[in-house]
């Protein structure tokens, strides 16, 4: 489902034909995560529109979510229809192969004229598995539910997206700052802390350095976890953790093992 910018038939001959992201739909709601755990950040927006009163069938930038996955170079992958990320009720993901007779977009509603009207996105591993997930907001308004019928009312749904796992390693960090435990030090959720995480990637000449930052907002009307997540790619453990806490506290820790929940206090000035 390429975006229609990329068919410069549909390009005034005055403008230029966009490239990379410039080319792709409008959205709200926003988040990098990490897709596969593979030690890189990917980007998934929430379809929108504007136009005609917002109307999930708009006819101003129409959207169905976009999933861009990253290669860690600064380049991303359109992957949206094959993760099943489409904010588009009752899709039939069952032929994707553009070359196979059966294939019909529009029967199978892999279409932007099926969008909802997609406002906040958040991500974070909502049933534990180590795995990032997603979940977002769509507001009411029009939706063309079958092309020849024309526009009909219908109430947004909520979009959630369990993701399906793999084999990649992970560590999923929770910081608790001193301020909740005995009135010194970080505010207790860690807003502000910046972390590190250093891993030896097989194939790699350096080891992978990641960051992260515990945020308080992360997007429009929306905002994830604060939990940090981090892929390890095949990595069995992080070689070291570094926080750099809210208070300006300093803390390293080293050789944690992948594939846990870890709780990390602030420790005492």
């Amino acid at each position: 489902m390429p975006p229609e910018s990329l068919d410069s038939s549909k390009v005034h001959p005055s403008q230029d034909v966009p490239k990379g992201l410039a080319a792709y739909d409008f959205g709200f709601g926003t988040t990098f995560f990490d897709y596969e755990n593979d030690g890189d950040q990917d980007l998934y927006w929430l379809g929108s529109t504007h136009g005609r009163g917002e109307s999930p069938a708009g006819w101003i930038f129409p959207s169905a979510g976009r999933m861009l996955r990253g290669d860690g170079q600064g380049s991303f992958e359109d992957i949206t229809v094959r993760a099943h990320l489409l904010d588009i009720i009752s899709v039939d993901y069952s032929i994707l192969d553009p070359t196979d007779p059966l294939f019909d977009p529009k029967r199978q509603r892999i279409s932007t004229d099926f969008h909802e009207n997609g406002k906040g996105v958040a991500h974070g591993d909502l049933d534990g598995d180590g795995f990032v997930d997603l979940i977002g907001t769509n507001s009411s308004g029009d939706k063309s539910e079958i092309l020849d019928q024309g526009i009909v009312f219908a109430l947004g749904p909520l979009f959630l997206w369990m993701n399906g796992g793999g084999d990649n390693h992970w560590l999923n960090l929770r910081l608790q700052g001193r301020m909740g435990i005995d009135g010194q030090g970080s505010n207790a959720d860690a807003i502000g802390a910046r972390v590190y995480v250093v891993t030896t990637v097989e194939g790699r000449v350096k080891p992978l350095v990641q960051v992260q930052e515990v945020r308080a907002g992360s997007s429009y009307l929306s905002m994830d976890s604060i939990n940090l997540e981090f892929g390890l790619g095949t990595a069995l453990k992080a070689d070291e953790i570094s926080i750099i806490w809210p208070s300006g506290r300093r803390q390293t820790l080293r050789d944690v093992m992948g594939d846990q929940m870890l709780v990390i206090t602030e420790p005492g000035g």
